[in-house]
């Protein structure tokens, strides 16, 4: 089964009856810059034809289902600056948010991470995407906001609408229950979004008039009112549990984006992938390896951790501050009875005299289970089993009869919301004299060390991840590789693992540990790296991230025995925009097969996670991108139309040739040579041609040619063989 984004419309007015003018509002031109009122074509499932009512389907297209992988897609936008690639696809990101705004009226409420959403009126585009034998239209047309689908795996196929929004500041809105929420989503996709540009997504270029929902009903707020309330703020934030269906990357808050906490949260992602890598023997990452994890308490993190539950500010910080000056301070929060609860349910350490160490970690995973109920929607219904009353004088952490339920649904190891929970869980399994071996003064690198003490657990945990692998009938290669310990215990082991399992023994939040990698025997840290090798391994591994995310969140689960609902998301569309930033020309040339082995690699998992499809839009101005890439995968834009460029093969590809044809460099007086070259070059001819002096243009005194300067010019500096050629058939003639 094939996903894919196929076509972008923008509706033009005119298709619009009278009398449904006044239903739909009026288009606001600002939010397509440019673009025309037609259809954009994405790939060849369409007949690129703009006078037929609806797209008519090419059964034969160029590329057969399985070209870039099972079930993955690759598709390009290419142009120059400002011929619309990244407005084009800020369409999709406006419907999508449009499109999550409408079906999650109501329910702000039961995701008290999450940001509000805001509807954008004015918008007027489709967006048409295909499922296997599904042929779908997110079709937005200002005020009203429908998914179509036809399904063609059926005789005498008919559209049918998916669902039907429409904003309404008037009458109240009937809102949608978390399982028609879950039923919708089989239906659509996810988008995962990665701009690095510091000039894209800026708060104040998206301030329009928008609509949130108060009350139960939409409540509009004029262009000049929402400088706080721009749409665009919101689908940065994914506190929500992955069910709007759109995020973006990296990360902004209002427009600024925490290099320092990005390259942080960046490494946390790439270890497990690294360790993978290496255990499994692949060259994903070349030419660097892992190395080791040199582990280190965080000081002040229990703190802050408190601070941050109650949202404590000005004078309350201080008087908190004075009160508590240190993590060792806050440990007297612990509630006891708690912790044997967590250590009887959990099988962790029976020790009755704990580590420092290990108490740090078990205030943790109780504060971390109290943002948990107060953060996401699925443990809200325990909210008040556990919690921490802001008390400075005797803050004492609480819980009541409601608690094992709610450890048995924390004790979900596929989901990312416990991820945490999970990490800090496989700390406190370690014994006391492990604790002290693994972070003794002489031990530098203890990563290795760490993982070994956990090695006799995790044994346990993959014997059972066999057994209920054969249960379920799945296949099992037991030459794959093992857990990230020695050679020794690796061999103990002898069954499969993935980044997920291995994400989830990392060690947990309350330290900070540095990844070392291995370049040809030299060892160097992660922040160590290259600016182009960090944004390489960044991209690619929050890509990875969010769909491992979106994979482990499970459809059906219960608060207190009652049934609830959550979307789990089987596309994903991943968009990079402008891709190659940062990248030297090899690494260009390498991103899409980088991309891809790590897709391929990773499927197995995410297969295991229920499938998932995948399309991948990049945004470039690299030929060698492009050289991977069929033409018949690969929007034209300029000035805002598609242009049609049938005589190209880009796939393999001449650089040069995909330069000049692709991005329009052979176009006009334009070439491949720089612009200043280009001016000194034909101030040269110009020189030859005249025999007389030309004058730079800011000094009337300095000559720019002599006869020797010229002679020597031509025959050390200019580069290429056919110009030096031309240059002397000019000095000679």
């Amino acid at each position: 089964m094939l996903f894919s984004i196929n076509c972008i419309e923008k509706i033009s007015m005119d298709e619009i009856p009278i009398k449904e003018k006044n239903k739909v509002g009026e288009c606001d031109e600002n939010l397509f810059k440019g673009l025309k009122s037609r259809r954009y074509f994405l790939n060849d499932f369409y007949f690129h034809d703009q006078n037929e009512k609806e797209p008519r389907i090419n059964t034969h297209r160029a590329l057969d289902e399985n070209f870039f992988g099972p079930h993955i897609n690759v598709q390009a936008v290419v142009g120059e600056n400002g011929s619309g690639k990244s407005s084009l696809m800020e369409l999709i990101y406006i419907a999508i948010n449009n499109f999550s705004y409408m079906f999650e009226r109501g329910h702000d409420n039961e995701r008290p991470g999450a940001e509000s959403l805001y509807y954008v009126p004015g918008l007027f585009v489709r967006v048409y995407f295909s499922i296997g034998k599904k042929i779908y239209i997110l079709e937005s047309k200002g005020l009203i906001l429908d998914l179509f689908c036809r399904d063609y795996s059926v005789e005498n196929c008919k559209i049918v609408s998916k669902a039907h929004f429409v904003i309404s500041e008037h009458e109240l809105v009937s809102l949608m229950t978390d399982e028609g929420i879950a039923n919708l989503i089989e239906d659509f996709f996810y988008t995962i979004v990665s701009n690095y540009s510091l000039q894209s997504f800026i708060p104040t270029n998206y301030i329009h008039d928008v609509y949130v929902f108060e009350s139960g009903r939409d409540r509009k707020i004029e262009k000049e009112d929402a400088v706080n309330n721009v749409w665009i703020n919101s689908i940065f934030h994914k506190n929500d549990g992955y069910i709007r269906s759109i995020v973006l990357n990296p990360y902004r808050n209002n427009g600024n984006i925490d290099i320092t906490n990005e390259l942080a949260l960046s490494k946390d992602r790439v270890a497990a992938l690294f360790l993978w890598a290496k255990q499994k023997g692949s060259i994903y990452f070349k030419p660097y390896t892992y190395y080791n994890l040199r582990i280190e308490l965080r000081q002040s993190f229990l703190k802050n951790k408190i601070k941050k539950i109650w949202k404590l500010k000005g004078d309350e910080e201080k008087q908190f501050d004075e009160k508590f000056q240190s993590d060792e301070m806050c440990l007297k929060i612990i509630n006891w009875k708690l912790a044997e609860i967590l250590k009887n349910h959990f099988e962790l350490s029976k020790e009755t005299d704990y580590h420092d160490y290990k108490k740090r970690a078990m205030l943790y995973l109780q504060l971390k289970i109290i943002t948990i109920v107060n953060k996401y929607d699925s443990f809200l219904g325990y909210k008040n089993v556990v919690t921490l009353e802001k008390k400075f004088d005797k803050p004492m952490i609480e819980f009541n009869g409601g608690i094992g339920n709610l450890i048995v649904a924390l004790n979900d190891k596929e989901s990312h919301v416990t991820k945490k929970i999970m990490r800090t869980i496989w700390f406190l399994k370690l014994s006391n004299e492990a604790v002290d071996r693994i972070f003794a003064k002489d031990c530098l690198y203890n990563g290795e060390l760490y993982f070994d003490e956990l090695s006799d657990e995790w044994i346990e945990e993959c014997c059972a991840k066999i057994e209920q692998s054969k249960k379920e009938g799945r296949k099992i290669d037991i030459n794959e590789m093992s857990g990230p310990f020695t050679e020794y215990k690796k061999e103990k082991i002898r069954e499969f693992t993935d980044p997920v399992w291995i994400d989830r023994i990392l060690p947990p939040s309350l330290f900070h540990y540095e990844l070392f990698l291995e370049k040809e025997k030299d060892v160097l840290p992660f922040n160590g790296l290259s600016s182009g090798e960090l944004q390489l391994l960044e991209t690619i591994s929050i890509h990875s991230y969010h769909i491992e995310n979106i994979l482990s969140a499970k459809r059906e689960y219960y608060i207190n025995r009652k049934k609830r609902f959550h979307p789990k998301y089987r596309c994903v569309n991943m968009i990079f925009d402008e891709a190659e930033m940062c990248f030297h020309p090899d690494f260009q040339r390498q991103f899409v097969s980088r991309m891809l082995d790590l897709i391929v690699s990773m499927k197995q998992n995410w297969y295991e996670s229920g499938g998932c499809c995948i399309n991948i839009i990049i945004l470039t101005h690299s030929p060698f991108i492009l050289s991977d890439i069929p033409n018949s995968n690969i929007l034209y834009l300029q000035d805002g139309n598609e242009i049609d460029v049938d005589e190209l093969i880009t796939f393999g590809s001449n650089i040069n040739d995909l330069l000049y044809h692709s991005f329009f460099l052979g176009t006009g007086d334009k070439g491949f040579v720089g612009e200043f070259a280009k001016s000194k070059i034909k101030s040269l001819s110009d020189f030859f041609i005249n025999k007389k002096t030309k004058l730079y243009p800011n000094s009337s005194a300095t000559p720019e040619w002599t006869e020797k300067w010229a002679n020597s010019f031509l025959e050390t500096i200019v580069g290429d063989e056919m110009i030096k050629n031309v240059l002397r058939q000019i000095k000679e003639s």
